[in-house]
């Protein structure tokens, strides 16, 4: 994150340097258009970014419980700006691609720069999950 920030604050010195400013937009020439350039690529290193760090989800088929795969790790915002409505979309298949359960567990928002932890549970009936798929979803 660490360098992130240091291409930020150079990108916004190179603003300044065409003789611009950082937080205002400019139209109208080439040097307009790079500062312009500039200012969205500022905008998209601070936009909300969700990364996963160890996720994992571990079948567990004990004779005793109901079947469930348990799915724990690190959710991260690398973004400078809030992830809302975060997300983990969690489908699990058995064999011969019969999904077992496609179920969201909810994050809610997720700062700048943050990390968040996920444990839970998903439950199903059946045999074995032989593929789990862990996506990230926010607004």
């Amino acid at each position: 994150m660490r360098d992130k920030d240091s291409l930020i604050a150079s990108l916004n010195a190179q603003i300044v340097a065409l003789g611009g400013n950082p937080s205002q937009p400019q139209g109208g020439s080439d040097k307009d258009a790079l500062i312009a350039a500039l200012q969205d690529e500022i905008d998209s290193l601070k936009a909300a970014k969700l990364v996963s760090v160890n996720l994992k989800a571990e079948d567990n088929r004990s004779i005793v419980e109901t079947p469930y795969v348990h799915v724990y790790g690190f959710v991260v915002n690398v973004g400078n700006y809030t992830a809302d409505d975060a997300r983990v979309h969690v489908v699990l298949q058995q064999s011969g691609g019969v999904v077992a359960n496609d179920i969201y567990i909810s994050l809610g928002s997720v700062g700048g720069e943050s990390v968040v932890s996920v444990d839970a549970k998903v439950y199903y009936e059946g045999s074995e999950i032989v593929i789990a798929s862990l996506d990230l979803e926010w607004t």
